[in-house]
């Protein structure tokens, strides 16, 4: 890779990257090939202001001009500088693509067919641009082919046709302090999102008003405002963490917990297949934290498929998963542990993903 430098262009700053999975990658690549990440939050949401009666023309032209200033930097830099870029957003994806044909889509996640919004304006301008130039780009970096198959019915491709590299969510391992654990009364935590429309934590902190003297509920994240009213109203409330980590010191309040609660509210196929898509999965598999698995996804039937904890059909059947996982602890963490191993620490990727991209 001597020689050879990649522009990977993603919606977060650099210094405040959230997610440890995309930390880990950006990382990796600057470290090994000097890459550079440059920041670019426009999501093409802007273009939803053009529309309806009183469009919103001085926010959308600020935006334009932030959007100007991308093209200008790639047209300036690709051809001396760069030998791919590596782009996390479909509508970064399309700007960049317009000046380079070494363009290559990182999808995270996207609009389905069965979502209200695939019919807007602005989604069905990243519909046809990100269809249009990934038939002349061809590479694409997605989780599995569950999600390649879904993203090909979305977007009109044909998935032949395509140069597909399958990275699953995933990051690399820790070094910790091993203590032993008294499960007593088990520690449950639920990390990202806190919020009821996508991560279901209502349910969990309802049930929590049940149960309390059973178990510790600890959620950490970004509570949304209907969250934050909602928890103050409880008589029990959760402790709750709202301190924003570097992503690379996530896994240190992962490690505090016992278990690990996963919600997904699947209103759309994007959240269904889900399994090789979370970076919630990811953070408590690499700590051998068993998991509860609730919502109706994919991850249900990984977590059974390997013993990963317990899919949780019913909320009303907590104590009894927490339960479970208490009396089965080290061999559900054993195969935490294991799986993470074989399929979710990106060190088993990197040096094949390496020499995809380069290729």
């Amino acid at each position: 890779m001597a020689g050879k430098k990649i522009l990977i262009i993603g919606f977060e700053k650099e210094n405040y990257i959230k997610y440890p999975h995309l930390k880990d990658v950006v990382d990796f690549f600057q470290l090994n090939s000097g890459a550079e990440y440059l920041y670019f939050s426009q999501r093409g949401y802007f273009l939803g202001y053009l529309q309806g009666i009183k469009p919103n023309i001085i926010y959308a032209l600020s935006i334009l001009i932030s959007i100007i200033d991308l093209l200008k930097f790639i047209f300036k830099n690709i051809k001396t500088k760069y030998s791919q870029i590596v782009v996390i957003d479909n509508f970064a994806y399309i700007a960049t693509s317009i000046f380079s044909k070494k363009t290559i889509l990182w999808s995270h996640d996207f609009v389905t067919n069965d979502q209200p919004h695939k019919k807007s304006f602005y989604q069905w301008i990243i519909f046809k641009g990100t269809s249009f130039f990934l038939k002349k780009n061809k590479k694409i970096i997605i989780q599995d082919i569950d999600r390649l198959k879904l993203f090909c019915e979305s977007y009109h491709l044909d998935m032949s046709s395509l140069n597909v590299f399958y990275l699953p969510v995933s990051s690399r391992s820790v070094v910790r302090e091993e203590f032993k654990r008294t499960l007593s009364i088990p520690k449950v935590l639920q990390i990202g999102g806190i919020n009821q429309y996508r991560s279901c934590s209502h349910d969990l902190v309802l049930q929590y008003q049940k149960s309390s003297r059973k178990y510790e509920l600890y959620l950490h994240g970004f509570f949304d405002k209907h969250s934050i009213l909602f928890i103050k109203k409880q008589d029990q409330i959760p402790f709750c963490s709202t301190l924003e980590l570097n992503a690379s010191d996530v896994f240190k309040i992962v490690d505090k917990c016992d278990i690990g609660f996963i919600g997904y509210r699947s209103e759309n196929l994007n959240f269904y297949y889900i399994a090789y898509a979370s970076g919630q999965l990811v953070e408590f598999l690499k700590l051998g934290k068993p998991i509860i698995a609730y919502g109706a996804t994919n991850m249900l039937d990984l977590v059974d498929k390997y013993k990963l904890g317990y899919s949780l059909q019913n909320i009303n059947n907590l104590d009894y998963a927490i339960e479970y996982i208490a009396l089965n602890y080290t061999e559900l963490s054993n195969n935490c542990t294991k799986l993470f191993n074989d399929i979710y620490n990106f060190d088993n990727y990197s040096k094949e993903f390496s020499q995809w991209i380069f290729e």
